[in-house]
């Protein structure tokens, strides 16, 4: 391996004998056409990398789905009202909080998938799911949409151990 000392004398050489190529090899490109299918080519791939800034959460809006949906029930519409009328439907500031985006934050899908999973875990709710309203443009809305779970379920519970039955 050459030593410091003479890869310093080597490299001013080198640049010397070099320079005038790297200059004639730059002018004559500089001087040749540029093709329209080259310009164009070139321009597709700038907009293709122009990343678009992401969207900003402009409203949230929540909505509470019935207990029982006559849609999709059998028993007749009355029954399933006053069923619907028995039940406290969840508020939406219960809701809220367990969001991981708010109103003027960045659009994050990963954060919309884990909020929906958060919300499907919990024992009050059947069903959530999270829609973005306006993906195209700036500012979207973002539509969180509840099904509650019915919070009256009847137990029966039957034991039976050393001649003795329990019922509750």
């Amino acid at each position: 391996m050459p030593s410091m000392r003479l890869r310093r004398q080597i490299l001013p050489l080198f640049l010397m004998v070099l320079s005038p190529v790297i200059l004639v090899t730059k002018a004559v490109a500089d001087t040749l056409p540029v093709s329209e299918c080259a310009s164009e080519h070139s321009q597709r791939v700038e907009r293709a990398l122009a990343v678009k800034p992401p969207p900003i959460v402009r409203a949230i809006v929540i909505k509470g789905e019935p207990v029982f949906d006559p849609s999709r029930e059998t028993l007749g519409d009355e029954i399933l009202a006053g069923l619907n009328r028995l039940h406290w439907q969840t508020r939406e500031s219960v809701i809220r909080p367990q969001l991981l985006f708010e109103v003027g934050s960045t659009l994050s899908p990963a954060a919309l998938a884990e909020s929906a999973r958060l919300l499907r875990s919990r024992p009050y709710l059947m069903e959530a799911s999270i829609k973005v309203r306006n993906p195209c443009e700036s500012e979207v809305d973002v539509e969180v949409i509840t099904h509650d779970a019915w919070s009256l379920t009847p137990r029966l519970a039957l034991n039976r151990s050393g001649g003795n039955s329990k019922t509750g």
